[in-house]
């Protein structure tokens, strides 16, 4: 049995994403159930909850960057930290913690969208593939909230330096300003071609931050 800490739930078509760290490793890892499928919405694990479970390789694990997927079985709540701890335990894990411009994450594989639009979406393709898809980051600037609609929907993103857009897929209360310094919450979004592309693509997306 392990004991991990939640650091992040996300938002999903189906079900629910959630990120963890194994403590005695530093490992990052997403929550599976026990038959390698994606979590349901009401799924209980929240930000900062420490859980003790077995963690497994999923069946169905999917390819890189991808590689954090992980089955769990017989999950016991155990604890829930304050902010300060969840923090304090995120910069003593191994997990990949970036200072510094956008363009540094994920080993520098992401690339800029194409279009009319001033600012916009960051990605990975296939030619360069990184061997992670979370991290956390510190930026240099601050994210300045947006609100778009789309097919009738409102969609949150932030925008970096004024030229990229993030899409925000966490659950906490969007601020208005994400301000430089903050720690913050990346993740790649499965691949996924789009109608006006002739590629796979991975975007990237904010998941959260921890003031």
């Amino acid at each position: 049995m392990d004991t991990v800490l939640i650091v992040s739930r996300t938002k999903m078509k189906e079900g629910v994403c959630v990120d963890a760290i194994i403590e005695t490793t530093g490992e990052s890892i997403r929550l599976h159930d026990e038959r390698g499928a994606n979590l349901a919405k009401d799924a209980e694990y929240q930000i900062g909850q420490e859980w003790e479970m077995d963690v497994q390789k999923p069946w169905n694990s999917r390819p890189e960057p991808h590689l954090e997927d992980r089955q769990i079985r017989s999950p016991k709540y155990v604890n829930t930290v304050d902010m300060a701890m969840l923090v304090s335990s995120i910069k003593k894990s191994k997990c990949n913690i970036i200072h510094g411009g956008v363009q540094k994450l994920f080993d520098g594989a992401l690339v800029s969208g194409c279009g009319s639009s001033k600012q916009q979406p960051m990605y990975i393709n296939e030619k360069n593939v990184p061997n992670h898809s979370v991290a956390f980051w510190i930026a240099d600037k601050d994210l300045v909230m947006k609100v778009s609609t789309f097919n009738g929907q409102k969609k949150v993103y932030y925008v970096y330096d004024n030229t990229f857009k993030i899409s925000y897929v966490g659950f906490q209360s969007a601020l208005t300003i994400i301000p430089q310094g903050t720690m913050i919450r990346m993740s790649l979004a499965s691949w996924w071609k789009p109608d006006d592309a002739s590629e796979k693509r991975c975007y990237l997306q904010l998941s959260g931050w921890y003031l």
